[in-house]
């Protein structure tokens, strides 16, 4: 039995049909035929293809249709022009057309289910069939309609058979209430039977072969007129064989290239296939690019690439300073390349580091070093697998991924090959870019690369890839298990002064058009654009400050108004960008109880970060703003009941009657993360002791219930960030003491670090004293019960946080 379905839009077709499973377009200029489609649209997308009667009829009635249909998918809709739209559907089943009413656009109709019978000896008297009436060639038969059919494709195939044999819609409409697949294709047999035994099928066969002869031949004769132009105008290139049609020619550049054997395979059935279809065929054109493609790719083309190291490191210090981690494996990876020759593989770097660190310039830089082309690809917001695998050649407009594209682009095998942000693929219906990228970065399997559209194998094996990211968090762990992960932290203050004076203020003068000689920014402006005007672990905002330094003066100087070689220091800043943006002393200035400094990571590098925290009389709950997330949340309330079973050492009150507030200023900034546990914790105890913490030091790790200190990551973000405004100590975890001991001196230069075990540790630092008052317990504990009920002044007169 079928299943009713009511009230769903119908669309009328004057020509042409649509089987279940398969894909078409139609052309829709009919108002009523418009609106179904935009009532289907707002809907679930579901539609009801009815075939008229008389195809000359413009506006049937509900009796002008005939008996079966099809339920349809809308997949696509494009305004061709202002009146017609062009709609791609895809056949869900058939159905039987139960009522029309053509006034409203509805119909009800049952469906016919579909069940796939189909055995091979089924397949084979059908393909035999539609051989033998004359009506499909004997190559399109067997090389597109057979694979169709075993691999129960069966709608596409009838839609395509229905196409090439010119059956009228009206006798094919037919098939669709049929009960099964092997049914349907026993009712065509009897069609192309019918057809064949009917007294004008020879004669039309002999018109449609005379037609076809008479436009080969006249293009054959425009195509030798316009050879004889082009020769006449000199157009011909040289070398070029005159007498060679365009086929002729593909085949001639085919031979010509280095295919594997498998594409040259490929490639010769291809042309095979192309010289037995007609030129205005589509399926010619779907043909004729794909060989195009298979031509035009770099089999075996190869750039050759510098193998001297000195020239290598040479071309690398030239282009960046800094980053001495990464020019060392890059040296590496050239020395081993060098040793291996032709049997290395091709190398996959990952770079990760804040915005503005350079990066992607790097990647151009390694290319340049080591002789090789340059593609760059980026990957945010990729959501469809099929731009890195491509597209199937049964759909309309495929083409391969954007990794061969690349590719041919690059004209080599061998470029260095850059994946822009890693981090930031995402995936929805249409697939995993994450996961198609897995062949694509694993050294074991990129050597036979296949790409849906070109259904060979491609060998990737020596291109040089490099992704960069943000963070390696976000980064799919299959992906990143397959690439060698290198940080880029951000520039201490020297490294942003000797980059700005050798990279940044040339390239913005010329690019301002200043001569070299107009004017030279000294290092007290350097040093104060750093610290006043921009706060970041790169240097893109910097270049930014340079550049508007540099239209400024470019400005004055067309009136007249600037000398050149004028020196301008760090009192010249403001009347050229302004007040400065940043004050690095404030942050550190504020010495209040319950004030403690922390140290945060974030993608754009590290940020010292307070937390602030007030115990106030209540019933012992605990409130938490700043937008925490949820792991943030989950350490303040470890740290809090940890600080609430240590300070009784210290106050003889009962901690549960008071309310606990914590609170991290700049409250619109998402917050999250373990690594703020001895933070909080320092500042609850500071807020319920009523003792200041040093105001000059930083603290990062992660803290347990029982009060152990673990280590964190981000360290040198974090060490940078604090370097920045003046921190004079760190305290982080005694886990964190091998990176402290991999840190630049010159990062490491006037900060002091503490490493510490546990909390009570911690408070020897941060709280200097408090876990001395041991001895005279009683005494300090009175004490301290006496300035929290009755200094209120810490209470009351701390201004509010400017955000």
């Amino acid at each position: 039995m079928g299943k009713s379905i009511t009230l769903m839009p119908f669309l009328p077709l004057r020509e042409g049909i649509l089987f279940p499973g398969a894909s078409e377009r139609f052309f829709v200029g009919r108002a009523n035929s418009v609106q179904a489609i935009l009532t289907a649209l707002e809907g679930d997308r579901r539609i009801v293809c009815a075939v008229q009667k008389n195809p000359e009829q413009e506006s049937p009635g509900d009796d002008d249709f005939l008996p079966f249909g099809t339920i349809a998918f809308v997949e696509s809709v494009e305004n061709s022009d202002s009146e017609a739209r062009l709609v791609g559907l895809e056949g869900i089943a058939a159905a039987r057309l139960d009522r029309l009413d053509t006034k409203r656009g509805e119909a009800k109709v049952i469906a016919i289910p579909d069940t796939e019978d189909l055995s091979p000896r089924a397949i084979r008297h059908f393909l035999a069939c539609l051989v033998g009436s004359g009506l499909i060639k004997q190559e399109l038969a067997y090389d597109y309609v057979e694979p169709l059919l075993r691999t129960d494709e069966i709608g596409q195939a009838l839609q395509r058979i229905i196409q090439e044999a010119g059956i009228a819609p009206q006798v094919a409409c037919a098939l669709l209430g049929e009960p099964s697949q092997s049914a349907r294709l026993k009712a065509l047999e009897a069609i192309f039977e019918e057809l064949r035994q009917s007294d004008g099928l020879r004669e039309q066969l002999n018109d449609r072969a005379k037609q076809r002869i008479h436009d080969a031949q006249r293009k054959y004769v425009l195509r030798e007129i316009l050879r004889d132009v082009k020769g006449e105008l000199g157009l011909i290139e040289d070398g070029k064989p005159e007498d060679l049609d365009e086929q002729e020619e593909l085949a001639r550049q085919l031979k010509n290239v280095a295919l594997s054997p498998e594409a040259r395979k490929r490639s010769e059935r291809e042309l095979k296939r192309l010289e037995n279809i007609p030129a205005m065929s589509p399926e010619y054109s779907v043909l004729h690019t794909y060989l195009e493609w298979l031509r035009d790719l770099p089999w075996g083309i190869r750039t050759k690439e510098e193998h001297n190291i000195t020239k290598v490191r040479r071309r690398l210090e030239k282009s960046h300073y800094g980053l001495d981690e990464v020019k060392r494996g890059i040296l590496e990876y050239v020395a081993s390349r060098q040793l291996a020759g032709e049997k290395g593989r091709g190398s996959i770097l990952c770079l990760v580091g804040p915005p503005g660190t350079g990066k992607t310039s790097l990647a151009k830089a390694i290319a340049c070093a080591l002789g090789r082309k340059f593609v760059r690809m980026s990957l945010g917001g990729m959501r469809d697998e099929a731009e890195i695998r491509g597209h199937r050649r049964t759909y309309v407009g495929a083409m391969p991924g954007r990794i061969l594209q690349h590719l041919r682009k690059a004209g080599s095998v061998n470029p260095v090959f850059l994946l822009d942000e890693v981090d930031k693929l995402g995936s929805d219906y249409r697939g995993d870019p994450s996961a198609a990228l897995l062949e694509v970065l694993d050294p074991e399997t990129n050597a036979s690369f296949q790409d849906l559209y070109l259904e060979v194998e491609f060998d990737l094996s020596q291109v040089f890839f490099i992704t960069t990211a943000n963070s390696v968090h976000d980064i799919p762990p299959a992906l990143a298990d397959r690439m060698e992960v290198i940080q880029i932290a951000g520039y201490t203050a020297p490294e942003k002064r000797c980059i700005a004076e050798r990279f940044l203020l040339p390239r913005q003068m010329e690019c301002a058009g200043l001569p070299e000689t107009a004017f030279t920014l000294g290092e007290d402006a350097l040093d104060r654009l750093i610290h006043e005007y921009t706060r970041e672990a790169g240097v893109r905002s910097l270049e930014r400050e340079i550049q508007r330094v540099c239209r400024k003066q470019a400005f004055q100087s067309l009136e007249g108004k600037s000398a050149a070689g004028k020196v301008l220091g760090a009192a010249d800043l403001p009347d050229i960008l302004g007040k400065p943006r940043y004050a690095n002393s404030d942050v550190l200035a504020i010495d209040r109880a319950g004030l403690v400094h922390g140290l945060a990571w974030t993608e754009s590098g590290g940020q010292v970060l307070d937390i602030e925290a007030r115990a106030m009389p209540g019933e012992g709950r605990l409130v938490l703003t700043g937008k925490l997330g949820s792991v943030m949340q989950e350490s303040a309330q470890t740290a809090c009941s940890l600080a609430r079973c240590m300070v009784v050492r210290w106050v003889d009150f009962d901690c549960t009657k008071w309310d606990i507030h914590i609170h991290a200023p700049e409250a619109s900034i998402p917050k999250d993360g373990p690594s703020a546990g001895i933070t909080i914790a320092s500042a609850v105890i500071s807020a319920l002791t009523g003792r200041k913490a040093v105001s000059d030091m930083a603290l990062t790790g992660e803290l347990t219930l029982l009060g152990k200190v673990l280590p964190i990551g981000g360290l040198k973000e974090k060490v940078l960030a604090a370097k920045r405004l003046g921190v004079k100590t760190i305290i982080l975890p005694q886990g964190n003491l091998p990176d402290i001991e991999e840190l630049d001196a010159k990062i490491k230069r006037g900060i002091y670090f503490r490493t510490v075990r546990d909390m009570d540790e911690v408070l020897r630092h941060v709280i200097p004293g408090l876990m001395n008052i041991n001895g005279s317990r009683a005494g300090e504990k009175r004490a301290v019960k006496r300035r929290s009920a009755a200094d209120t002044d810490f209470k009351t007169t701390i201004p509010p946080i400017q955000v």
